[in-house]
């Protein structure tokens, strides 16, 4: 009987029905998410705390922007970081910088190194973005754990051990990445091999990579390892030499798979170095357009670690 007299209504009444039907389901199904304890909220509750820097902002100690949350650094500002701080972002960063008015983040005191960006595997998803951002004064410019942030128009300027560092399956998409001098300015002796690094790509990670340009490092240009790939394109790379604990490479793979299109790679002790260590994987990366000048040692080297296998390619 209900269906039957709605058939039967005048037009203005039906109107009135359907409105007041769609104000109930529109009510209904409101957009939610769920925060870090798996909890429901709405998306648009006003429980997510959204932080606004902007001019000169010195830190004590290392900051953590919280799961859900979100750091907004505006254009021209200056971040400055205590001695081994480091800014962790297990929600969301917006850094927000302009072509003309670049976000710094940079040591309280010159001959200090802070530890940079670092994002955690929580934050993959929220949609960080980084534009328009020079590091400079830092052992690690940004490392980046099972994330996904946008890094677009990033200067890294002397990172002592590694530019930007990748782990844990990350897939960030990176555009105008430059790295300059990484690994010249070390304080003190470094104990491990792992500094003067470019770009590290590893354990299982595969970034997007468009328009990269590492400029006098120590150790690599571009490291590769533990079963990652990606795509490189767009890559200059110049100077890369005098290691003392590992070999210098402009760029280095072993045991992954990932491609690399319109490659330079110059004045480097070596240009290109593809090692297979691990029998169980597989090492294939592939080149397009590339050019290896004026190397010290040699332009293109491929081998399998263990000599002894050597009839079973």
């Amino acid at each position: 009987m209900l269906v039957f007299g709605f058939l039967f209504m005048s037009g203005k009444a039906c109107l009135l029905v359907a409105l007041f039907l769609t104000a109930s389901w529109i009510g209904v199904l409101q957009p939610v998410e769920f925060n870090s304890e798996g909890e429901e909220a709405p998306i648009f509750a006003s429980s997510r705390a959204v932080t606004t820097w902007s001019g000169t902002v010195q830190l004590s100690s290392s900051y953590t922007v919280s799961s859900g949350d979100e750091l907004r650094i505006q254009p021209g500002a200056t971040i400055e970081m205590p001695l081994g701080a480091r800014l962790y972002v297990d929600g969301r960063l917006s850094v927000l910088g302009t072509v003309a008015a670049p976000v710094v983040l940079t040591s309280g005191i010159s001959t200090q190194s802070h530890e940079g960006l670092q994002f955690n595997t929580t934050s993959n998803g929220f949609g960080s973005v980084i534009r328009n951002l020079t590091i400079q004064n830092a052992d690690y410019g940004v490392t980046i754990y099972g994330s996904n942030p946008l890094l677009d128009n990033l200067t890294v300027l002397d990172p002592d051990y590694v530019g930007v560092d990748l782990f844990s399956s990350a897939t960030p998409t990176i555009t105008n990445l430059h790295i300059d001098e990484a690994g010249q300015d070390l304080h003190g002796f470094a104990n491990t091999w792992r500094y003067g690094l470019g770009l590290s790509i590893g354990a299982g990670s595969a970034p997007v990579v468009t328009g990269l340009h590492v400029n006098d490092a120590i150790t690599r240009g571009i490291n590769v390892w533990g079963g990652s790939g990606g795509l490189i394109r767009d890559t200059y790379i110049h100077n890369v030499s005098l290691a003392t604990q590992a070999i210098s490479a402009g760029v280095w793979v072993e045991d992954s798979i990932l491609l690399f299109q319109n490659l330079t790679v110059n004045r480097s002790d070596h240009g290109v170095y593809v090692r297979h260590i691990t029998e169980t994987g597989v090492t294939r990366p592939t080149f397009r357009d590339a050019t290896i000048e004026n190397s010290m040692y040699v332009g293109v080297f491929v081998e399998r670690l263990n000599h002894s296998l050597y009839a079973n390619i």
